[in-house]
């Protein structure tokens, strides 16, 4: 009983914790893009986001989002930063303007302008950015991106514009675009074999979370193949996914695996009789 009662304290204590820290990130925002823990400062924001009560308080913190994106903007300096800032600038408006799409009518004016205030400085600002770091693409396209949102002349235009990309969004796969080196990957490590993949071999139409990770989901055996699991033999270290190792401990039938490496006239008997692991 008390072991129970010590884990249960010690699980009410962990989430509480966690609960905190995550509140902590979403109230105080204190990592830029670029920086290691913001994927989880990122998580916390849009946590706070879907909690927020009524469309126009979720709007209004959207459009306050933005704005920390832009804050992290101009404080960017190495080209890597300026990166990072900007793909979470573009985040940041996708969801500033759906949620303005989503307020009632008798706001969205309101929410329209204070989102073009905020534009009208990201423009200006891209606009200086833009001669010393004409490299980067990334720049450019969020450039064309808030000059086409500011001569948008009215709501009904702004409404069509984000049906239109949510459309876009449903309908096409998204081209590979450059990202971050820091980018967690460890659940599935792109080394090996998988070192030469691009992202949408395995993402497919806009798809990233629950894409399987099975290697029967883009391997297929030959025929007549062992029947046991792939990384029972295979590893994504090659060369090629030649076998390399194998638990043998469990294994009575060798010719199961091995009948193709029998020399012309060998021994008709049990391979085990004069092999060993």
């Amino acid at each position: 009983m008390r072991r129970i009662l010590i884990l249960l304290t010690t699980s009410i204590v962990t989430i509480v914790l966690l609960m905190g820290a995550y509140f902590y990130l979403a109230e105080s925002h204190p990592y830029r893009p670029h920086e290691q823990l913001f994927p989880q400062q990122e998580l916390a924001e849009r946590i706070r986001l879907r909690l927020t009560l009524g469309a126009v308080r979720r709007a209004d913190w959207a459009i306050d989002l933005l704005a920390i994106r832009y804050d992290d903007l101009e404080a960017a300096g190495a080209d890597t930063e300026i990166r990072a800032a900007i793909s979470a600038f573009h985040h940041a408006l996708d969801e500033a303007l759906l949620r303005i799409a989503a307020a009632p009518e008798d706001e969205q004016q309101r929410l329209f302008s204070r989102l073009n205030d905020l534009l009208f400085l990201t423009q200006e600002y891209l606009q200086e950015l833009a001669p010393a770091h004409a490299d980067l693409d990334l720049n450019k396209l969020l450039l064309d991106r808030v000059d086409e949102l500011l001569a948008l002349e009215n709501l009904t235009e702004l409404q069509e514009l984000v049906e239109s990309e949510l459309e876009v969004a449903s309908l096409l796969n998204f081209q590979g675009v450059p990202f971050l080196d820091e980018v967690e990957h460890d659940f599935f490590p792109l080394v090996g074999e998988h070192a030469g993949l691009e992202c949408n071999d395995c993402h497919q139409e806009s798809d990233y979370a629950g894409t399987p990770a099975e290697c029967s989901s883009c391997h297929v055996p030959p025929e007549d193949h062992f029947p046991g699991a792939c990384n029972d033999c295979h590893t994504i270290m090659g060369p090629s996914w030649a076998p390399e190792q194998f638990d043998h401990r469990t294994v009575t039938e060798c010719a199961a695996c091995h009948t193709q490496d029998a020399p012309e006239e060998h021994f008709p008997g049990d391979c085990a009789t004069c092999h060993v692991d």
